[in-house]
């Protein structure tokens, strides 16, 4: 093949015309390989999660793992096959900048291989489509149409969404939670200035226990007052920020529905959700 001889070889050679040839080629089968690259890692994280939500007994245990190293040597085959693809249009000189024959592709890195929804659950993502692997954002520079594109869009709608619901409820618990510390240190003081010694006691110690409860009491209301406007302040600030993110997160959330119900989403089965 051209990819076998240096530039200076296939000019003189006379292969520069295979060479374009064979350029289209490793093209169209890096993302053969990518595309099954990413069903391979399907596959696998869909056995993964069979295994350890249905299978019980040694038997059907050693035979589900069995099954998983299968479907992983297919993630090392596909691996491979889009890695030597990548080499030789690296030999080839392609283009993978936007607007070329080989956009969309990148060199494979160890961290791009990972299945989509281990991904996605992971805590650090916070919905943006730009974390996820590029693997899992590459089709070729077309507009999205696979099932592994909408299974993205879908699942980050999903994620925006969860994520929205968690800042309101985080919202709500915080104005709650200053408003409880205001009425506890009230009470706090309240108690504090009712503090009466037993009469059986000595003057002096019940006039020692008044002033600490007085002391305390003081102590306590100072503590009320510094709350309530931090309660205050808190109110003002979260009630002008939460209206200006609430509003940009519905603004998201609408657009992905528009996107997603001019392009429907249709799963043939809800294990296809990997």
């Amino acid at each position: 093949l051209p990819s076998s001889f240096t530039e200076a070889q296939r000019e003189a050679y006379g292969l520069v015309a295979l060479a374009k040839q064979e350029a289209e080629l490793r093209i169209g089968n890096a993302h053969d390989y990518l595309s099954g690259l990413r069903d391979a890692l399907g596959l696998r994280s869909l056995l993964v999660q069979a295994k350890k939500t249905h299978i019980r007994g040694q038997i059907k245990t050693t035979r589900a793992e069995a099954s998983i190293e299968r479907a992983a040597k297919v993630v090392q085959r596909q691996e491979a096959g889009y890695k030597r693809n990548w080499r030789a249009m690296g030999i080839l000189d392609v283009k993978t900048s936007l607007g070329q024959p080989g956009y969309g592709l990148q060199e494979l890195q160890e961290g791009d291989i990972k299945g989509l929804q281990s991904f996605i659950e992971n805590p650090q993502y916070n919905g943006d489509p730009a974390q996820l692997p590029w693997i899992w954002r590459s089709f070729g520079g077309s507009a999205p149409t696979t099932a592994s594109t909408s299974e993205v869009q879908k699942l980050t709608w999903v994620h925006s969404q969860a994520s929205r619901d968690r800042w309101w409820e985080e919202h709500v618990l915080l104005r709650a939670e200053s408003e409880r510390v205001v009425l506890a240190f009230r009470h706090a003081a309240r108690e504090w200035r009712a503090v009466q010694p037993s009469a059986e006691l000595p003057s002096e110690v019940q006039r020692g226990i008044r002033a600490y409860g007085q002391k305390k009491g003081a102590m306590y209301e100072e503590l009320t007052k510094e709350a309530a406007v931090f309660q205050a302040l808190v109110n003002k600030h979260w009630s002008v920020t939460l209206e200006k993110q609430a509003r940009a997160a519905l603004a998201e959330i609408e657009e992905s529905s528009e996107h997603m119900a001019a392009e429907p989403i249709i799963f043939e089965d809800a294990d296809d959700l990997y």
